[in-house]
């Protein structure tokens, strides 16, 4: 593939299988970006919301119109890191710079440091 191309992706699970994130990985590397598309209702309960004037029922993250059409999901860009390493493709490390270095990267910012390292403890093996 490609090394000038750079591949997003939303890990909610939903938009974007675990399976299809992982081939994502072993063929883009650290060119891999991955957003979110977090609806409006992101952090409320599971009900239904209005939505771009449409009424959106929200099911365990995952956001449908009447007729049953994905609209989205609520999930977070921290819920999609802790995704990557939850379904085995990164370690905290590596999924927190799909976030971070590597848009950076991909929009050539090289004149910026590194930010101090995430405090991780959720991950207790994170040294």
């Amino acid at each position: 593939m490609d090394d000038r191309i750079w591949c997003m992706a939303i890990a909610d699970g939903v938009h974007v299988c675990p399976a299809m994130v992982q081939l994502l990985h072993r063929l883009k590397g650290d060119r891999l970006i991955v957003v979110s598309d977090a609806l409006a209702p992101f952090g409320l309960p599971d009900g239904e919301y209005p939505w771009d004037d449409r009424p959106i029922q929200v099911t365990q993250g995952t956001a449908r119109l009447p007729d049953g059409t994905l609209a989205g999901t609520t999930v977070s860009l921290p819920q999609a890191v802790q995704n990557l390493v939850d379904w085995g493709i990164y370690t905290p490390e590596q999924a927190i710079a799909t976030t971070t270095t590597a848009p950076r990267n991909l929009l050539g910012i090289t004149d910026r440091r590194d930010g101090d390292r995430v405090a991780a403890d959720r991950w207790p093996d994170t040294p």
